[in-house]
C-alpha cells in the first residue's frame, strides 16, 4: 500500500534463464557485469535506465521509470533488452558449441 509504483523492476537474470536456459545465465553472470547492459543501452540507444541492484533489487535487473515515458518507449526498450540478450547469447552458443 506504501508502494509509488512510479518504476519498474526487469530482472535479467530471471529473462535470460528463462530464454535461453541455466548454462546461458551462469555465463553470462561469468563473463559480464550487471552494468554492461545499462551502459550499452545508453551508448547505443539513449535510452536511460537504472541498474537495480542499487535499489535492493536482483544483482542482474534494471529499474525503468514509469512516470514520464510513452507506451512506445516501453516497446522500444524492451526489444532493445530482448536484442542485446540475444547477441549475448550467439556469443554464448557460439563459444560453446564451438
Amino acid at each position: 500500500p506504501l508502494r509509488a509504483g512510479y518504476y519498474a523492476v526487469v530482472d535479467l537474470g530471471l529473462w535470460a534463464k528463462r530464454i535461453y536456459g541455466a548454462d546461458f545465465e551462469t555465463w553470462l553472470k561469468a563473463n559480464f557485469q550487471s552494468l554492461d547492459i545499462v551502459v550499452r543501452l545508453a551508448k547505443e540507444t539513449g535510452i536511460v535506465v537504472m541498474n537495480g541492484a542499487g535499489f535492493d533489487a536482483p544483482d542482474w535487473s534494471i529499474r525503468v521509470s514509469l512516470a514520464n515515458l510513452q507506451t512506445t518507449d516501453y516497446i522500444a526498450i524492451g526489444e532493445h533488452v530482448q536484442a542485446m540478450l540475444a547477441e549475448y547469447a550467439q556469443t554464448w552458443k557460439a563459444e560453446t558449441q564451438a
